[in-house]
């Protein structure tokens, strides 16, 4: 890899001609093609398996995903999965996809006029009225009671 992005600086390096221009384009997708190809994302990401997890989460928040298929894709099993998760960031792998989703329809509720219907769709909540009541039960006032506040509360 640092070969490759090594050709892409000399090519670069050799000047804005049209050759050194091609040459250095070309390393360029060789470079990336190499780090598709082999799944990293960074140094160390591929033996973290929380946080491959947890970017997983981030990535499919509005999704529901299943703790034994989240762990299979990480190489642990639930348990062990659900146990790295409360060691490292204190909660469930669940508990951290429900703060994400929550996150989430702060934002929405903060920045737009949506309905409250379809900021709880687009938290990734198909029931309105369970979002509202796992809203509440978090923040201490409904969803419509947070957007209604005043700002910098």
């Amino acid at each position: 890899m640092a070969s490759l992005v090594s050709q892409v600086i000399d090519a670069l390096d050799a000047g804005i001609t049209t050759s050194a221009s091609i040459q250095a384009t070309g390393a360029a997708w060789h470079a990336l093609t190499q780090v598709i190809a082999t799944g990293r994302r960074g140094p160390g990401s591929e033996t973290n398996p929380l946080e491959r997890a947890a970017e997983h989460l981030r990535a499919t928040a509005p999704r529901r995903t299943s703790i034994t298929a989240l762990a299979s894709m990480v190489g642990l099993s639930p348990s062990q999965l659900t146990a790295l998760f409360r060691e490292r960031l204190g909660v469930t792998p669940l508990q951290f996809q429900v703060q994400l989703r929550m996150a989430r329809a702060r934002e929405l509720l903060d920045g737009t006029r949506l309905p409250v219907t379809a900021v709880a769709r687009e938290a990734g909540y198909d029931d309105p009225m369970y979002f509202s009541r796992q809203f509440t039960r978090l923040h201490d006032m409904s969803p419509t009671a947070y957007r209604s506040r005043p700002t910098g509360t």
